[in-house]
């Protein structure tokens, strides 16, 4: 097997002239392509098993949530969401550990089946919806990452926490007299 370099492009894989010499014949770069394409493919294989493993775990980790517990995060989901896959990759396999999953179980529910509507308003995916009793007390559009997410989902349940009617003692500010 004869390969240098670029010089030799012409030439196929494994020394045999190019031309019409059957189809085991195969120049380099095009070689090359396809072992790119079979590298590629095995990767995406790979990502998307480990996706299905961790959505399998995440799903089994927050089974037991339903709509009537105290409190429950719904996700409204739909197959084939960029941003849902990376919610199910990056958040979810903790999230069911967490004090906020613990107080918060998770329920996904698919954009399109007849569980997902009874909310009105869904128009991205994911969009999480923290129910009370049942009822929707707020929400989170979209995934705009890990951090970003459990920063509005500690909001979401510090702000049913508070006592109707009363402002925390930090957003009171002073008038001056005139």
């Amino acid at each position: 097997m004869h390969l240098v370099g670029a010089e030799t492009s012409s030439k196929s894989w494994g020394g045999v002239s190019g031309g019409a010499s059957g189809a085991s014949a195969m120049t380099w770069p095009a070689a090359w392509r396809v072992l790119m394409h079979t590298i590629h493919r095995f990767a995406f294989a790979v990502v998307m098993a480990l996706s299905a493993a961790t959505a399998a775990a995440c799903t089994a980790q927050n089974a037991a949530a339903s709509p009537t517990e105290p409190l429950t995060l719904v996700m409204i989901e739909e197959h084939g969401c960029g941003y849902c896959a990376r919610w199910l990759q990056e958040v979810c396999p903790g999230y069911g550990l967490s004090d906020e999953g613990r107080r918060a179980p998770l329920l996904r529910i698919d954009r399109f089946s007849k569980d997902a509507e009874r909310f009105t308003r869904v128009v991205y995916t994911p969009t999480f919806i923290l129910l009370r009793d049942g009822e929707e007390v707020g929400r989170i559009l979209g995934y705009p990452g890990a951090d970003f997410f459990w920063s509005l989902l500690a909001d979401l349940l510090r702000k049913i926490d508070k006592p109707a009617g009363v402002t925390p003692a930090s957003s009171i500010t002073a008038m001056p007299n005139r």
